[in-house]
């Protein structure tokens, strides 16, 4: 990865762009049943064999993308880190955000959520407080991002889409990049939960951790008030016992 991050420093935005285009192109000719079913792939730990594949080189690339049974070899490899590796530079060339989304060149439907919180950290466990917060987190980003309420207070800010980086392990001032579709912030947190009382559940830590963000949004973009955040209720714990069993 360090070679290929010194090469896209080279590179500048309108390259940068069809890095992104050309990944998104090679990414799909991998994305077969013959593929997954060699590697045992499934969701992200798919897309992230298929992007080791795709670091390995031009001539394993072309071997593997004619030869399914060849993605054997990348069962449990991940190379995360190439999908976002355009965006990296061209945000610490330009100072500005990544706004290229190369789906909006395909076939697939256009990304449309105004709301995208991801968490990040060195230590794998940083970001894991457990399912019914995974649950509860994804169950509240998806209310904000169909109600009409959070959709039209967000609206005020006239940008498309709220980006918000969360990296655990530091407290740091918040940055923000504003673009013209996105506005991108970018805040440092000592861990996960860290916003709630002392013993609260994880469907409370997740309302809390999401309320944060939206709350550092509105301070540091001069938004209105927030709408009222409905309090989360707990998942189904058939539900949650159901998808702990689908991930063992």
């Amino acid at each position: 990865m360090a070679a290929l991050h010194s090469r896209l420093k080279m590179l500048g935005p309108e390259q940068l762009t069809g890095f992104a285009d050309r990944l998104h192109e090679v990414l799909d000719r991998l994305d077969t049943p013959a593929h997954a079913a060699a590697c045992h792939g499934i969701g992200d730990a798919f897309l992230y064999m298929r992007c080791a594949v795709v670091l390995s080189g031009r001539t394993t690339f072309g071997n593997v993308a004619l030869h399914p049974p060849a993605m054997a070899a990348f069962d449990g490899c991940e190379a995360e880190r190439l999908l976002d590796a355009a965006a990296r530079a061209y945000e610490k060339s330009t100072g500005l955000p990544w706004e290229h989304d190369p789906a909006a060149f395909s076939d697939e439907e256009p990304y449309s959520r105004w709301l995208d919180i991801s968490f990040h950290s060195e230590d794998p466990w940083a970001t894991n407080l457990g399912l019914e917060y995974e649950l509860t987190y994804a169950d509240l980003i998806d209310d904000l991002c169909h109600s009409a309420i959070w959709t039209s207070w967000w609206q005020g800010s006239g940008r498309d889409e709220l980006i918000a980086d969360v990296y655990l392990g530091s407290t740091r001032p918040v940055a923000a990049r504003r673009g013209r579709r996105i506005v991108k912030l970018t805040l440092h947190w000592t861990t996960l939960g860290s916003h709630s009382s002392l013993g609260a559940s994880q469907s409370r830590q997740a309302y809390d951790d999401v309320l944060t963000v939206l709350t550092t949004a509105q301070q540091t973009l001069d938004l209105p008030q927030l709408p009222e955040l409905p309090n989360p209720a707990p998942p189904d714990p058939d539900y949650v016992e159901q998808q702990r069993r689908a991930r063992l």
